[in-house]
């Protein structure tokens, strides 16, 4: 049937392979999107199950600023060269 469409048109016929290729497309379309969709669930399945790890508060430690930093810089080099006490 497609063979005869492009005749009437004109145009030359594609391969038979190609042809049969486009009548499964055209017939197949629903049953072809039906086996997309389920690959597609079933993959979106299996990455539902794994296990994300979130970040939790207790382990959160605040930043160190950099005046804090300095200070305790400070206080190094005071105990190892000056010994204050």
């Amino acid at each position: 049937m497609l063979a005869a469409g492009y005749a009437s048109t004109g145009r030359e016929s594609p391969s038979l392979d190609i042809l049969f290729d486009q009548a499964a497309k055209f017939i197949l379309q629903d049953e072809m999107n039906g086996v997309k969709e389920k690959e597609l669930s079933d993959r979106l399945g299996k990455r539902a199950k794994q296990h994300i790890t979130r970040v939790s508060s207790k382990n959160v430690e605040t930043p160190e600023t950099a005046e804090a930093s300095e200070k305790e810089l400070v206080n190094q080099i005071d105990k190892q060269f000056f010994k204050k006490d």
